[in-house]
């Protein structure tokens, strides 16, 4: 009951997110939020170690992704007249951004299993996947065929 409670709550509010523009970003991150606590079922003196662990690994996760996604930018917009070596170059940063990312991750399921139980660490995965998803099939429920917002789904 609570679950079904739980996730019926989560997509209304993702409802609301998508039916209003501004400040999409912090509407979502406040559905995460809301989202990684309940399926954690985190205690308020976790909560209180976890969030800001937490919301530093995802801003350097989010450097990190940033700069990845200007990275492959950067070389579809100029494939055609790149030389080999600086496609070996631009290979080697995407490999390195690609350890980066797995270093932060790494980190910081080290610094969560120094107060959090091992289930909670593996769980907040299962969670964040899920969240992902949900937002995702949302997404896709309010676009056409070609991206855009389809005329037929405006209400």
């Amino acid at each position: 009951m609570k679950l079904t409670l739980s996730l019926i709550i989560t997509l209304l509010c993702i409802s609301t997110v998508f039916g209003q523009h501004p400040n999409k970003r912090k509407k979502i991150k406040a559905l995460k939020t809301a989202h990684i606590t309940n399926e954690l079922n985190l205690t308020s003196k976790e909560a209180e170690k976890f969030w800001p662990i937490y919301n530093a690994s995802q801003k350097e996760y989010h450097q990190l992704r940033s700069e990845s996604r200007q990275l492959r930018i950067k070389l579809k917009e100029g494939f055609n007249t790149i030389s080999e070596n600086e496609a070996k170059i631009i290979l080697q940063k995407s490999i390195d951004l690609q350890n980066r990312m797995h270093q932060e991750r790494n980190k910081l399921t080290s610094n969560l299993m120094k107060f959090l139980p091992a289930k909670k660490i593996i769980l907040l995965k299962k969670a964040e996947d899920d969240f992902t998803r949900k937002l995702i099939q949302k997404f896709k429920g309010h676009r056409g065929p070609e991206g855009r917002d389809s005329p037929e789904l405006k209400h």
